[in-house]
């Protein structure tokens, strides 16, 4: 689907998929010639730029419409504006009350947030009513395509919005542990499982904590939470990077320190889960591994086939047909010579 702009004489055209859409007239009384109000329609009309740069925009032109994000669920409504050859967009990135679910206040993120976004070089306000609050961020988008500027913008708002709602979840509850983990594509359930593990562990020696991990897009936010809140988090914190460090632990320099029983069953306890983690990674690269025999198998088949195919051509082209089929002569050799009766007819005129 793609969506294109037409001016004809005072009039601007808008075409979605090759068909005329909606048509406006200009006014040169409103501070845009062209303001259109396609919102509400359902048809996510920013959604359709997929291939339109910024200079394709048409100068004049504002509008502003719901939007469908890849990288960020809350930037839900973008205003574009041309003048002057500047196109400018509006970001608004929204917060359902009756969805928030944070064990912190909304707006007590909203003003970090804002923050953390003017930081960045952003022009931000902010706007709520008796449903939602919203951010709204005010940028340019220079000469590129306008659906890779806004994707960025999102990708490097929803990055912001979670590592600063990662330390207010902290903040709110002092006894808890919470961290942020980035697993490599294609992974990310296998080693959701390995950190969700240690959980057990923890109950193994004696420690009451709930534990669960929550996927938020490429991201993975893990937290523990121990019943005794804030007595138990230092040895945690401890346990936790040892935990995290046994996959690599023989890459890293060895301890000289004893350790007492008790510590060094644990560890065994660690070293176990470890070994049945990466045994679940051997198996998954072995049905990648198996995957890849059966494509290159399917390949060497099919390369095979049409071999086959290409010398039953060869060797029907190469037959001549006399009174109507009835005697055919095919390419012959005499010693190290090879005659085609085919095109020794065709040399000496006859057909």
């Amino acid at each position: 689907m793609s969506i294109k702009f037409e001016i004809v004489d005072d009039d601007l055209h808008i075409y979605l998929n090759n068909g005329l859409y909606d048509k406006i007239t200009k006014d040169q009384s409103e501070e845009y010639c062209f303001f259109w109000e396609p919102g509400g329609s359902g048809d996510y009309i920013i959604n359709q730029l997929s291939n339109s740069s910024s200079d394709e925009f048409p100068d004049g032109l504002g509008f502003h419409e719901f939007y469908k994000s890849e990288a960020f669920n809350n930037l839900s409504w973008i205003g574009l504006f041309k003048k002057d050859g500047l196109l400018s967009a509006s970001y608004s990135i929204t917060f359902e009350y009756k969805e928030w679910q944070n064990p912190f206040k909304v707006f007590s993120l909203v003003e970090l947030y804002k923050r953390r976004l003017q930081d960045l070089g952003y022009r931000v306000d902010v706007t709520h009513d008796e449903y939602e609050v919203s951010i709204n961020v005010h940028t340019e988008i220079e000469s590129s395509i306008i659906i890779h500027a806004i994707e960025g913008f999102a990708t490097i708002a929803r990055s912001e919005y979670l590592k600063l709602e990662n330390e207010l979840i902290k903040e709110s509850h002092s006894g808890l542990v919470s961290k942020i983990f980035n697993f490599p594509k294609g992974f990310e359930t296998v080693c959701s499982q390995y950190v969700l593990w240690f959980g057990e562990l923890l109950e193994s020696i004696g420690i009451e904590a709930s534990v669960s991990a929550e996927n938020k897009g490429e991201h993975t936010f893990l937290t523990i939470e121990p019943k005794n809140d804030g007595q138990l988090k230092d040895e945690i914190e401890r346990a936790l990077y040892l935990y995290l460090s046994l996959p690599y632990s023989e890459y890293l320099p060895a301890k000289t320190d004893k350790t007492d029983i008790e510590t060094r069953i644990f560890i065994q306890s660690l070293q176990q889960q470890v070994s049945f983690f990466e045994q679940q990674l051997e198996m998954k690269k072995s049905v990648i591994e198996l995957q890849s025999l059966a494509n290159d198998k399917l390949k060497t088949e099919l390369e095979a086939v049409n071999h086959k195919k290409l010398l039953l051509e060869s060797m029907q082209n190469s037959r001549v047909d006399i009174l109507d089929g009835a005697v055919s002569i095919k390419e012959y050799s005499i010693g190290p010579i090879a005659i085609n009766p085919r095109k020794l007819l065709k040399i000496i005129g006859v057909e």
